[in-house]
């Protein structure tokens, strides 16, 4: 029997440290105490168990909320014997930020479609087709990455092929550079909207006539063809973000909540199943989740893998447990 403390404990090494569970079992052999692999796997498996509520208070709060990113990246199951994806979804609104990581075999939209089908609001995205039955929705306001377009020309100027490519990444660079005033000066989402529409309209106006002009230039299969045509083919949601204060210029936020995953699978390869691909999914969302809210994740599972038997009894409400939510006071 391990007491929630233990149990954090390897929570923590694997999910935010990235330590694979064998090399924990060797860790505590040297330490003198024998704790099998697989005996750590069923701990994990066992705690997920016990928070699965949480889980599903998380997913709830997607109709509570307005701005949304997300991003999807491969993951390798075992059983599975092929690709699954985890998809992540952050929400931007400052009152109820969280992360949520979901597992899916597969990278079709019925992924996404299930997630969000309840979901009303700004969704930014990049351009990956997965998103495009959501993004049709009447009441969802579709929003591309602009660190994406940008990426496509840096990769051509990374290369040494300056010319054209350079040209297109300046115009974004303005574009930034009133992001990152509106950042230093910590404007309001109504005065942000308002320097959006003031100083990089112009911009992108300037840029979409100089993208029309330089496509015919371009061979169309070449990498500065294919940069200019994602551009103008993800148009309408590039260029949307400048009437929302409350949304941002790119997806970074979502991708930078999925690096901690992808760096762990560098470590530990492959996941066991898809039961152990969701309950990493849930421990992954409530660790990043606690980031944000600057909250100690390891007094965090301890206060609330204490609250089991309040948990499988229903005699206390999940989202009260949420990192975004839960009282700090508690986790002492």
């Amino acid at each position: 029997m391990a007491a929630a403390s233990l149990l954090t404990e390897v929570i923590i090494s694997k999910y935010e440290n990235h330590l694979p569970l064998y090399r924990q079992s060797k860790i505590f052999m040297r330490q003198g105490i024998d704790i099998p692999a697989n005996t750590l796997g069923n701990w994990v498996m066992q705690s997920g168990k016990i928070l699965k509520p949480l889980a599903e208070a998380l997913r709830n709060e997607i109709k509570n909320i307005n701005v949304l990113q997300a991003d999807e990246t491969p993951v390798t199951v075992l059983k599975k014997r092929g690709k699954g994806y985890m998809w992540c979804y952050h929400s931007c609104l400052p009152e109820n930020r969280f992360v949520i990581f979901d597992y899916s075999s597969t990278r079709g939209s019925i992924a996404v479609n299930a997630v969000l089908k309840d979901y009303q609001g700004i969704l930014q995205t990049d351009g990956y087709q997965g998103y495009n039955e959501i993004h049709a929705k009447e009441n969802v306001i579709s929003l591309g990455c602009w660190a994406h377009c940008r990426r496509k020309f840096a990769e051509i100027v990374k290369i040494g092929i300056t010319g054209k490519a350079a040209e297109a990444i300046e115009y974004i660079k303005k574009l930034y550079k009133y992001e990152k005033q509106a950042h230093e000066e910590k404007l309001t989402f109504a005065k942000r909207k308002e320097l959006r529409q003031k100083k990089a309209k112009p911009i992108i106006d300037e840029f979409k006539i100089w993208l029309e002009k330089t496509l015919p230039c371009a061979p169309p299969n070449s990498a500065l063809g294919k940069a200019i045509k994602y551009a103008l083919s993800q148009w309408k949601h590039l260029s949307e973000y400048i009437d929302h204060g409350e949304a941002e210029i790119d997806n970074n936020w979502a991708e930078n909540k999925i690096r901690p995953f992808t760096l762990g699978r560098k470590n530990w390869m492959f996941i066991g199943n898809e039961n152990a691909a969701n309950i990493a999914a849930l421990l992954y969302s409530l660790i990043q989740t606690c980031k944000m809210h600057d909250i100690n994740a390891r007094k965090y599972f301890i206060y609330v893998l204490n609250q089991a038997k309040k948990l499988s009894l229903g005699t206390i409400d999940p989202k009260t447990l949420l990192p975004q939510f839960i009282d700090k006071t508690l986790l002492k």
